[in-house]
């Protein structure tokens, strides 16, 4: 391994048939991978364990240019910022076949001795992600950071009482009618409020998104126009999820 290199580390887990076939030596996913890291002038290291999948990424060190170089025409151009999170998902969707039950957790670059770090945070980002990542869909340290740390403050009795006073009608409406309407607002405020995203992360049509907003509208006092609103909701829906099946 190069020390030369910043190095970091994904955790794949989920299914052990499926986390088997996608390290086997000759699947797409693999292939795909380490095609990425030669093109780049990287290393991609891939243990299985059990049910889960290792991969040890190199990288360029912060501030110095990128190793590999792409082609365009008859010049040469360095290849643009480079993050392994998109090429493992895009390394995940060359494996094709049906939506696997699978989480990926990923942690920050580190130089080559302080890679425990890296692992230590993608095991952190892996038990974020599932809760509340779509199978497939790589969760990042530094995107759920801030999650980490309410999930570490989440015990504190005024997270319960916020979350009931702000959903908790509509949370007794899901377990009272089999809804699902918490979790179509939190992947709406997951999504920006981009009906097309929230309608394509809960599989189904956008108009069914529509009508479910407009329900929760009514059960609940919530002006999703308003920024702060917003923040305070999804705030709240981190919080239920975090601690679900505890």
């Amino acid at each position: 391994m190069n020390p030369g290199q910043d190095w970091e580390v994904a955790i794949i887990e989920g299914n052990e048939t499926v986390v088997r076939q996608i390290a086997a030596p000759a699947s797409r996913f693999r292939q795909s991978l380490e095609q990425e890291a030669q093109q780049r002038g990287f290393q991609a290291h891939v243990e299985v364990r059990h049910n889960s999948l290792l991969l040890l990424l190199s990288s360029k060190p912060a501030g110095q240019e990128q190793p590999g170089k792409a082609k365009k025409g008859t010049e040469t151009e360095a290849v643009p910022g480079f993050e392994w999170r998109h090429g493992i998902e895009r390394s995940l969707r060359e494996q094709g076949g049906k939506r696997h039950d699978i989480h990926i957790g990923c942690g920050r670059a580190y130089p080559l001795w302080h890679v425990h770090q890296s692992y230590t945070e993608a095991r952190k980002a892996l038990a974020i992600g599932m809760k509340l990542s779509r199978p497939m869909e790589v969760t990042a340290f530094e995107d759920v950071e801030a999650f980490q740390l309410l999930a570490e403050y989440a015990d504190h009795a005024h997270f319960s009482e916020l979350f009931e006073r702000k959903l908790g009608k509509l949370h007794a409406h899901d377990k009272e009618h089999g809804s699902d309407f918490l979790r179509t607002l939190y992947h709406f405020l997951e999504s920006s409020g981009n009906l097309i995203e929230t309608s394509n992360r809960l599989y189904i049509h956008r108009n069914s998104v529509k009508y479910r907003l407009q329900r929760i509208r009514e059960i609940i006092p919530i002006d999703l126009s308003c920024p702060r609103q917003r923040f305070v909701y999804h705030l709240c829906l981190t919080y239920h999820y975090l601690k679900a099946n505890e």
